[in-house]
């Protein structure tokens, strides 16, 4: 049984892959197995992929029809063996020495997760290191407070590939992907650990140098919804850290009126969306206008009122208001082309 097992999804990434499996292949920790999933590229991906396994022994193809990023993760999990697991995406650059480094911390027996620094390359090309003031082993009360400190700014809790997970903590609390999202699917897997009482050791040691992607607008911000209330629940409720009441009120509040207005966007019915907010009383509980403007603080306050015909009124101002907009700018952008 090799000691890391690494699950490398790939979908059209002929441009970044080869790169990224020959540092991947000369790590300086060699215990490993490569797990990469072609997740029905239609470009050179999986010939890329084909052309190292046959080169390295350590390196297994799976194939699946073009299912996502998770989907393509939950089949690699199923067959990986290791102690434990790297999630390393076919565009980052891995650092060749953090699994030598990571796994040789005497701590890391001791842990359920081994979590290291990373390079962020923005839009600009300009390149930040993420690190965190503190090292060391950190139980599951103070997690919660070291997770509030540093995700809502850096984002470093939430992502996958600066972090190694025990497999067996994995399997023991059947932590999988929810294939359903496009957006946060890293945060909404790392969370089901979180939650389970991990053990997590911060060491200063960079993992990965990932670039930036613009933000999807696809996204279901119901599912974000959903996610941050899990978090809000482990942190205020399970972990009694009532502190950050306020700061989810608002956060919390701010999907709910995503929720609602950009339904449309991903082919749902606002009006069937805030329906099913207002069953969920501990939801609303937690809501709160206060910090909103315009049409966000009405539909919040409109769904704390459970005031369907007033939402639907607010809803179609707003919806007709854009459509106007949309046309006067059409209109303008004609004028200034016929001057």
């Amino acid at each position: 049984m090799p000691e890391v097992s690494i699950i490398l999804p790939v979908y059209n990434e002929e441009r970044h892959l080869q790169k990224t499996l020959s540092m991947l292949c000369t790590q300086t920790f060699r215990d490993f197995e490569l797990l990469a999933v072609d997740d029905g590229s239609t470009d050179e991906s999986r010939r890329i992929l084909e052309r190292f396994a046959a080169a390295d022994a350590r390196i297994t193809v799976l194939v699946q029809h073009h299912g996502g990023v998770s989907r393509a993760r939950n089949l690699a999990l199923e067959a990986a063996t290791g102690k434990w697991v790297w999630f390393v995406d076919s565009d980052d650059l891995p650092f060749l020495n953090y699994l030598e480094k990571a796994l040789h911390e005497p701590q890391s027996n001791d842990a359920d997760i081994l979590m290291g620094s990373y390079l962020k390359m923005d839009l600009n090309g300009e390149i930040t290191r993420i690190t965190l003031p503190k090292y060391g082993l950190i139980d599951s009360e103070t997690l919660p407070v070291c997770f509030m400190q540093a995700q809502y700014e850096t984002g470093y809790f939430g992502y996958l590939w600066n972090k190694l997970l025990r497999r067996e903590k994995i399997l023991s609390v059947n932590a999988v992907f929810d294939e359903s999202m496009t957006l946060a699917e890293d945060l909404q897997f790392l969370v089901q650990l979180y939650r389970a009482n991990s053990r997590v050791l911060l060491t200063p040691y960079c993992a990965m140098q990932y670039a930036v992607h613009p933000l999807r607008r696809e996204a279901d911000h119901f599912k974000q919804l959903l996610l941050q209330k899990e978090i809000a629940h482990w942190v205020i409720t399970e972990q009694k850290h009532t502190e950050f009441k306020p700061f989810f009120r608002k956060k919390l509040s701010a999907y709910t009126a995503f929720s609602v207005l950009y339904a449309p966007d991903i082919g749902l019915d606002p009006i069937t969306k805030a329906k099913e907010i207002m069953k969920d009383e501990a939801l609303c509980a937690l809501l709160s206008e206060a910090e909103l403007h315009g049409v966000f603080r009405c539909i919040v306050h409109c769904l704390k009122q459970q005031n369907l015909p007033a939402l639907q009124l607010h809803l179609a101002v707003y919806r007709a208001a854009k459509h106007a907009k949309s046309i006067l700018k059409g209109e303008n952008t004609r004028a200034l082309h016929s001057v």
